[in-house]
């Protein structure tokens, strides 16, 4: 493998590509959902003001609701536009999770595609097995052995792309002797990749071969599964839909990389960090935790001593995000900060409360070593121990100015609530730009 190989590959910016493409959907659709939700509702009314004001002979069922009534004469026309107006956008609010699930997954096939690019260029080998034959007339309209390559890789992608995405994983283990099916997310994974088929072809009515796949899988239905019963979106089931394909598709990511390009281990780790970091700015603790999780396992090997504690610290405050402190203090207790930088000694005092301590090692660091001014305001570390007088009377004494918490709008325009100083702008979410915590 030449560098020239391994410059062809794009592990990195389809990582960035996928999850940035993933959280839009995560965060975008319970915005929709409410928009929604307020046109049915304006919809309806101004079909009852209508009913209400120009019908007659009204004919309610036992349950009190409304069953038949005659439209007055002069009103058909308006009364037909009001309903169908009404049924349209409540029939779209309905199908919006359905096709919000199906844009996911569907991104995922297309992350699937861009990963398997880059290991037919990083590992050309592998089509050594393909049994695909050209024409030497086909050679010739290709003009370079090059285009040839490039056509049956295109060809191959999409051959296992309409494969299930069980065998598509099962052919990469195979191929690239990996396990890949024994993440904690497998099964979830199993069940919504089916679930999207029958989205897209049954309207999301259970099948034989739904339940079958799940029963195979150990999947345990939800309350109610039978055949013919109809699957629905809840907004729960679409968050942990959206984590579960984030997680499976970054650690796939993640797994190929280092894999084919073990020379590359800290550029793929500087990746995985910069994201997860990106996780805890935005608040997504869950998943953060999700994805971090994997650090802790032995065959996820890191750069440095200094690199598998950045991970660890990251995880702890995905864990005090979601208020899970007896899991943050165990994982805090199996690392040696005796050993560690000041910066990570700061962080154990940060993540367990102890604000007094903390306090005082912040006030030892002072402006001479990390961290600086400026991470007190950016980092999600500080989170927590920004709101303390403890806080807040070490900062002032180390940088001789007052803290303050502005707020400012984002560029969506909604609020953006920062711990940071008017003159303060974020900075790159890199190891070495977050060093302390990242």
């Amino acid at each position: 493998m030449n560098d020239n190989t391994e410059a062809l590959h794009k592990f990195e910016e389809d990582c960035d590509w996928f999850i940035s493409e993933i959280s839009s959907r995560k965060r975008v659709l319970p915005a929709f959902a409410h928009a929604s939700k307020e046109l049915t509702d304006r919809a309806k009314k101004d079909l009852d003001k209508l009913i209400e004001a120009h019908t007659s002979d009204k004919v309610y069922d036992e349950d009190g609701d409304l069953e038949s009534y005659v439209v007055a004469e002069g009103y058909a026309g308006r009364h037909t536009i009001l309903q169908r107006a009404f049924e349209d956008i409540a029939i779209f609010s309905l199908s919006l999770p359905r096709m919000a699930l199906v844009s996911v997954v569907s991104t995922f096939d297309a992350y699937l595609a861009r990963l398997m690019r880059n290991v037919y260029h990083v590992k050309p080998e592998i089509l050594n097995s393909c049994e695909r034959q050209l024409t030497f007339t086909e050679l010739i309209q290709f003009g370079s052995i090059e285009k040839a390559r490039d056509f049956i890789i295109e060809k191959e992608i999409e051959g296992l792309l309409r494969n299930s995405h069980v065998a598509q994983f099962n052919w990469l283990s195979k191929t690239l002797n990996l396990t890949l099916t024994d993440l904690p997310a497998w099964k979830d994974f199993v069940e919504l990749t089916e679930r999207r088929n029958l989205l897209v072809h049954a309207d999301g009515v259970a099948s034989i071969h739904y339940i079958e796949t799940c029963k195979k899988h150990g999947i345990v239905l939800e309350d109610g599964t039978t055949l013919g019963s109809r699957l629905e979106i809840t907004p729960k089931y679409y968050k942990n839909a959206c984590n579960c394909v984030a997680e499976i598709g970054l650690k796939l990511g993640q797994v190929l990389w280092r894999k084919l390009l073990p020379k590359e281990l800290e550029r793929a780790e500087d990746s995985f960090i910069k994201t997860t970091f990106d996780l805890l700015i935005q608040g997504d603790y869950r998943l953060a935790e999700q994805l971090l999780i994997i650090s802790k396992e032995r065959s996820f090997k890191k750069l440095n001593a200094e690199s598998e504690c950045y991970m660890s610290i990251n995880l702890a405050i995905a864990l005090k995000g979601q208020k899970k402190e007896e899991d943050c203090k165990k994982l805090l207790s199996a690392i040696d900060f005796s050993a560690l930088s000041r910066k990570f000694k700061l962080a154990n005092f940060v993540l367990l409360d102890m604000h007094a301590e903390a306090a005082d090692l912040m006030i030892k660091i002072g402006t001479f070593d990390e961290p600086k001014q400026r991470d007190y305001h950016e980092w999600p570390l500080f989170k927590w121990f920004r709101k303390t007088i403890e806080f807040k009377e070490a900062y002032h004494q180390v940088f001789g100015e007052e803290f303050i918490i502005i707020q400012e709008a984002n560029k969506e325009g909604s609020p953006d609530t920062g711990d940071r100083n008017a003159e303060d702008t974020p900075s790159p979410a890199t190891k070495d730009a977050v060093a302390p915590i990242a």
